[in-house]
Formats: structure tokens, sequence, C-alpha cells
């Protein structure tokens, strides 16, 4: 087993000093121009700004500035008297209040001409490594005094500081072999004059300097390799470092033993271990770190023996081993009561004992979201050598168990705590006891808990409302889906338990938008209707944009009919009362047309009723062909318009019989009735035949519409009706409908699509 991210940490010793040295170089051209002007111009009163302005056209004198500021630290050029105002620079001054050193003055014009500094310092660190036996300066630290983010380390103590490696001596020489290889950090061609402590001391005395001298941390990263034998292995990147424990045993001893120590005390108020003999039987030999427990992202289950623990709260403190976890059971628990709770986003359930044998034996199993699993022991390994043990991991080699059957008895209580939570609408607590039903398996038992919630909460609707809100709010996509497929049944249940009257009253306040929904429940519901019923679903439907008149939702149509049937009278319908309703509207002006022309046939008023009728048939058709197909229960549909016409029929077919009788047989009017009569009684015989049904007295143009819905996958019945249905209407509209004073062409028309037997 490895320890990796192993911090081995000692001291470098290092004295701060100052580097006294001169510097000589060549003048840079601004330089030299300002020397020259200053030796060579005519008019020493003038400044050195008025001459660069007028002299040679340079506005801008940054540099100037800067160079003539060097010129003087350098001491190549001196005040006079110090006569600068406030805010002006020295370019300002005449030249005649600068002194030149008179040695400048004499090499000016040679080219040997260089500028020099003889009294600059520059501060610096002069550092002992006790591990490589090394000096070097040093300008800014290039290495870690720590290492971020680790948790076990060793610091070595027994170094030495080598008094002859801080000779002043020994130091200057460090000193040149930097300055010879750092040129850009002094300057140009620097030549060493003294160093100095940082006190200025002189560190000929060591004693003096003694006192000086400090210690600066350096860091590298290690790691141990433990084998099960309890042979170990110390291994650093820095070759120095790992020479100098290796040539010590005793070092290496020293670390590996505080490194297993701080391991071990790290865990002590996690872990309660017990030193047992380890069946391998039942966990394989090989041992590892808790620590390199490797966490898969699929893994969202863990299961603690709550025996094996100390301490919660340390436990939970290591972020690694519950990675991925969604869900934390900790079992054999020592609290008195089972329960749920939420830590860091994660469910943590804690249950009483256990009677898996294999989980008492365990520390730590994880499950996968396939269910298969990894459980480890937490047990000690004795390291003789050192004379100390520690806490490691054994993996099991059970790779099968059923959570199910050693949890069972929990799950039944979860799930009467889910429904109770759901009933005092106690949400945040029902949501974690779903979650782990879900996680586990138990969606039937879910589902039975929330079709029972739903439908004894219908009377109090308030709680369906506020459960629906609360698992959108929370983006419950499985709940809020199972809940959906479970609402239109469980929600009949409900209604179909309560009066018949609260029924349409609690669906209104239900929270329920989906059109597919509120059409199941409404298939499902069981109760008794009345027109005014009727109108009232289909106003709160109208609301929900559903046309139950168009759907025949709960048969609306068919009671609207019947009501019709029970109640004929004028203006029985308000037309546009569901004006947004094509079916409601047409069906409504049919039926009140029917009224008015039933009215006017009792009356006698024959011709009128030809003219109404002439439309009504028209309608009738239209309404037929359009809203039949709509209609699962057409039988009866068809049936309720067979009961309202029949008695039209019988009235105006015996007038009509009185009224052709009259006529001359030789007359086209006469002629064209016949040949209509006739072709009804045929159709109505071919008609009788498909349906197999004896003769009755119900209307022809529905026993059409009987016959087509009979036989709708018939193409050759379909065929017959797609030729006889505009026949039929034809037909209809002759015997019954407007009498024009018909043509011998119309005859010859009537006789050719209607035949003349």
């Amino acid at each position: 087993m490895l320890f990796d991210r192993v911090e081995i940490i000692y001291e470098k010793y290092f004295l701060p000093i100052k580097i006294k040295f001169s510097e000589s170089r060549k003048p840079t051209f601004i330089e030299f121009l300002i020397l020259s002007i200053f030796l060579e111009y005519h008019d020493d009163k003038k400044s050195l700004k008025k001459i660069l302005e007028e002299d040679f056209n340079i506005k801008n004198q940054i540099l100037f500035e800067k160079a003539l500021r060097d010129l003087i630290n350098f001491q190549i050029l001196s005040f006079k008297e110090f006569t600068l105002s406030v805010g002006e620079t020295n370019t300002n001054l005449p030249l005649n209040k600068f002194n030149i050193k008179d040695d400048i003055k004499k090499s000016f014009n040679t080219e040997s001409f260089v500028i020099s500094n003889n009294n600059k310092y520059y501060d610096i660190k002069y550092y002992y490594d006790p591990i490589s036996n090394d000096c070097e300066i040093v300008k800014d630290l290039y290495w870690l005094k720590k290492l971020p983010k680790v948790k076990l380390g060793y610091k070595i103590m027994d170094t030495q500081l080598k008094k002859e490696l801080f000779n002043k001596d020994f130091i200057i020489d460090v000193v040149k072999k930097f300055i010879l290889n750092n040129e850009d950090i002094i300057g140009n061609n620097p030549k060493v004059l003294d160093v100095l402590s940082q006190e200025q001391q002189d560190l000929n005395n060591f004693k003096l300097i003694e006192k000086s001298i400090k210690k600066e941390t350096i860091a590298f990263e290690s790691s141990i390799e433990l084998n099960v034998d309890g042979k170990f292995e110390v291994y650093v990147e820095d070759k120095n470092l790992k020479e100098f424990i290796d040539r010590r045993p005793e070092l290496k001893n020293n670390i590996v033993k505080k490194v297993l120590q701080q391991y071990k005390n790290s865990l002590d108020n996690v872990f309660l271990i017990k030193d047992e003999k380890i069946n391998h039987e039942n966990f394989h030999k090989e041992i590892d770190l808790i620590s390199n427990i490797n966490v898969s992202s699929n893994w969202n289950l863990l299961l603690i023996n709550d025996q094996h623990i100390v301490s919660h709260e340390d436990l939970f403190k290591n972020n690694e081993l519950f990675k991925n976890m969604e869900f934390i059971i900790i079992y054999n628990s020592k609290r008195n009561s089972n329960e749920l709770k939420l830590k860091n986003n994660k469910i943590i359930i804690y249950l009483s004992d256990s009677e898996d044998n294999f989980l008492k034996s365990t520390t730590f199993t994880y499950i996968s979201s396939d269910n298969k699993i990894k459980s480890f022991l937490i047990s000690n390994m004795q390291v003789d050598q050192l004379n100390i043990n520690f806490p490691v991991t054994y993996l099991a080699k059970t790779k099968n168990l059923d959570i199910n059957i050693s949890f069972n008895k929990f799950f039944k209580e979860f799930q009467e705590n889910f429904y109770k939570d759901l009933i005092y609408k106690d949400f945040d607590s029902a949501k974690l006891y779903y979650k782990v039903l879900e996680r586990f398996g138990k969606v039937n038992a879910i589902k039975e808990i929330l079709t029972t919630f739903i439908t004894e909460s219908i009377k109090n609707y308030e709680s369906f409302n506020l459960f629906k809100k609360y698992i959108k709010d929370n983006n419950l996509q499985n709940l809020e889906k199972t809940f959906r497929e479970l609402t239109p049944d469980a929600v009949a249940i409900g209604l179909n338990n309560i009066n018949n009257n609260d029924k349409l009253n609690v669906l209104q306040n239900l929270n329920i938008n989906s059109k597919t929904t509120i059409l199941k429940i409404l298939n499902k519901l069981e109760i008794n209707l009345d027109i005014d019923k009727v109108y009232k679903i289909n106003e709160f439907l109208l609301q929900k944009n559903i046309d139950a008149w168009e759907l025949n939702v709960l048969n609306c149509v068919n009671i609207m009919i019947e009501y019709f049937r029970d109640n004929l009278r004028e203006n029985n319908f308000i037309e546009d009362r569901f004006k947004d309703s094509e079916c409601y509207v047409k069906h409504a002006r049919l039926l009140n047309n029917y009224a008015t022309m039933i009215k006017n046939l009792y009356k006698q008023n024959y011709a009128y009723v030809e003219d109404i009728y002439y439309d009504f048939i028209i309608d009738l058709m239209e309404v037929m062909n359009k809203y039949l197909p709509l209609n699962k229960d057409y039988i009866v549909y068809l049936s309720l318009f067979s009961d309202i016409l029949k008695e039209f029929y019988k009235l105006m077919f015996d007038y009509q019989i009185e009224y052709f009788s009259q006529l001359d047989k030789n007359q086209i009017k006469y002629k064209v009735f016949y040949i209509a009569a006739n072709y009804i009684s045929r159709v109505e015989k071919e008609i009788n035949v498909l349906l197999k049904i004896k003769e009755d007295n119900s209307p022809v143009e529905l026993k059409l519409f009987l016959l087509k819905m009979n036989y709708k996958e018939d193409l050759k019945v379909q065929k017959y009706i797609e030729i006889n249905q505009p026949k039929i209407e034809k037909a209809l509209k002759i015997i019954f409908g407007t009498k024009p004073d018909y043509n011998q062409e119309f005859l010859s028309t009537i006789r050719n699509e209607l035949g003349d037997n």
C-alpha cells in the first residue's frame, strides 16, 4: 500500500548579507552627450534643459533627467551648492552649479573612458543546506516552504550548521560565482569590494554574525510504500534528501512511524477498531489504506456499520469516502429510532440492528446503481519493526447482497412514514422517504401509497394541489411522472366515493390542467347527469380548452338529445351559450329547427314545414357525418334521434300520401314523388338486409349511418353508403321537402339517379 503526498521538511540556514561592490561601464549615448555639454559647452550659465531645447530641439527630456540622476549617483557629477526649487528637476540648474571629477576631465576623450561607482550595496541571502552540504546565494526563494493540502508529514530536526562554511573568504567566493552567473541582477562588470552582514558587521568574526544566522523551511513531497509483511520504503524525488534518509535507518524508521501514527491519530475519533483475526475465507489477504478506497462514479449508496464508528461528525468530514453518494444507511445504529435526515445533499438513514451476518462483519459496503457491491472491513495492521499498528481495509469476497431482504422490515416502516408525511403535508420529509423507496425499487409500494393519498385527499383538494406544486417546484421529475400517471384513476376513485352533487365541485378545485388527464378522469367517473350538470361540466371544460360536446364527454351530447326528446319545445337551447363549440351550436340549431318544424306540423302548416325540412335534412346529414364517428355510444345517439323523428315522419308521410293520391298519375310531380318513394322503399330493404334486422320504423337515413358505423372496415359496404347517401338525401327532400313545379328534364334526371321500379 502507498502513502502518497507525504511532506518531509527540514531547515536551511541563512545569513542576510550586503555585497559592497563597484561598477564600471561605458556611458550610454545620453550620458555621453550630457558630459560633453558640461565639459565643452561655451556658456556654463545656461541650464541643461535650455541647451537641449534650443540647440538640439529636444522637448521630451525624461531620459536626460534620468541619465543626469545616474551621473550624480555615480558621483561623476556633484553639486557645488544646492539651489533647486520645489518642483524643479536637476536639468533646470545652470551648468556652473555642478562639479565634474578631475579624472573624468582627463579621460573623457580617450577610448578607455568608463564611468564607475565604488560604493554600491546589494542586499541578498547566503544559504547553507545541511542535507546537500552545499551553499548558495538566493535572491528569491525557489522552493516550497510547505506543500499544499497535505495531512501527513515529518520534520527532520537533527541537522547541524557548519561553521567553516560561514567563513568570509568562502562566502565571497560564493558571491563572486553568483554574480558571474547572474549578470542581470547586480549590473555590468561589478567588482566585489566586500561582503558584510546585514548590520554591516565584518564576517571574519563568526561570533558576531552567529546570532544573525536564521533558518528557512524547505518542503519536499515523498511517498511511503508499506508491504503486507511490514517492510517499507521511503521515496523522495530529491536525490540528496533520499540519500540522506537512506544513510540513516533510524531516521527512516522514525519517518515511517511518525506518518503511521499521524494516520492512526486522524482516524482514532472516527473508527472503533477491534484487534481481531481476519477470516480470509470472507476477506482477501490484500490490504489498503482507507484513503485509497476508489469511489466509483456509479456508486450512490453506502452502508455503514455504526458499531465500527466512534464519531459521525468526524466520519462525515472525509469527503472522499462519500463522494458521489446519494444515500447513506447507518445500520446497527446507536440511536433508539429509525429516522432519515438530509445532510450535505445526501440522505442519511439511521437503522437499528441488522440481522444480516455479512453486514455485521463489515464496516463499509458500497452499492452501485446496478446493485453491485464492494464491501470493506476496517481493522488494524501490526508493523512489528516499528511496534505500531494502524487501520487498514480488507476487501470482502462477497459480491452479492440482497438489500431488500436485509432491510425489508425497515422499508415497511418507511412506507408508512411516507404516507403519514403526505397526509400531514410534511412534503420535505415525504420526499426523503420517496427517494429511499425509489432507490430500493419499491415502485409498486410508491404507487399504492400515492394512489391512496390522492384518493383520500380528494375532498381536501388543498393537499392534492400543494403536493403537486411541491414536486414540480422541487424538480422531482420521476415522482411527477408517477403522480401524473396515477392521477386519473386515483382521482376518479376518490370522486366516485363522494356525493354525486359534490363531484364536479371537487374536480373543479383540483389543480389539473392536462386535457388528457381530465378526460381520463371523466371517462371513469360514475355520475348521474341532467342537462344542468351537463352545462356545468362543459363550462368547466371549456375553461381547460376542452370541447366536451365534440368529444361527447360523459355522453353529454346524448343527454342533450335525450333531454330534447323528453322536453320537445321550441327554442329549447340557447345556440350561442357554447358558441365556441361547433358541435353544440349545430346540434342546438338542428334540434331547435326540428321543434319549430314539428310545431308547425301540428298546426298543419305543411308548406312551411316542407321549407324547414329541406334545410333540416341537409343539417342532419352534416351532423351525422361529422359527429357520429366521435360518439362512442353512437347506437344510443341514433336511437334518440330515431325516437324524435319517428312521429314527424309518420305524420308527414301520411300527409304526403294523401296529397299525392289526389294528383293525376301522369303529372310530373306525381311521377317524381313516386320515383323517390320507390327508391326509399327499395334502399331501406337493402339496408335492413345488410344490418340483418327486420323491418322497423326507424328513419332510413339513421339506418344508413348505423350501417356506416357497424361496417367501418367493409370497403364494399362503405362504397354502397358513399353512392346512396346523397341519393337518400335527395329522395327525402323530394318526399318531405319543398315541392317546386318539376319539369320533364328534372323527371328524366331523377329517373336516371334513383331508378324507376
